[in-house]
C-alpha cells in the first residue's frame, strides 16, 4: 500500500489519536483478510496437486498445464 499525498495531508491535518488508531486498524484488517485469502488459495493449490498426483493417468505434464491455467485465471487472463 502506498501513502498518497491526499491521504498523508488528511492524516497530518485532521486525524486525532482515535481516528489514526481506527485508520491503522482498518489497514491491518484489510491486510489480514488479504493474507487469509492468499492462504486459502495456496491451500487449494496444494490440495489440487495432491488430488491430481493421486489420479491415475494424470502425469507431471498435465499437472503443470493445470497449474499454468490456474495462474492465468488468477491473473484474469482466462475466464
Amino acid at each position: 500500500m502506498k501513502l498518497d499525498v491526499q491521504t498523508y495531508a488528511k492524516i497530518k491535518t485532521t486525524f486525532n489519536r482515535l481516528q489514526m488508531e481506527e485508520y491503522l486498524n482498518n489497514i491491518y484488517h484489510q491486510g489480514f483478510q488479504a493474507g487469509v485469502e492468499a492462504g486459502n488459495n495456496a491451500d487449494f493449490k496444494i490440495k489440487l496437486v495432491q488430488v491430481l498426483s493421486q489420479t491415475k493417468g494424470v502425469g507431471d505434464k498435465t499437472i503443470s498445464k493445470v497449474l499454468t491455467t490456474l495462474k492465468e485465471m488468477d491473473k484474469g487472463g482466462i475466464t
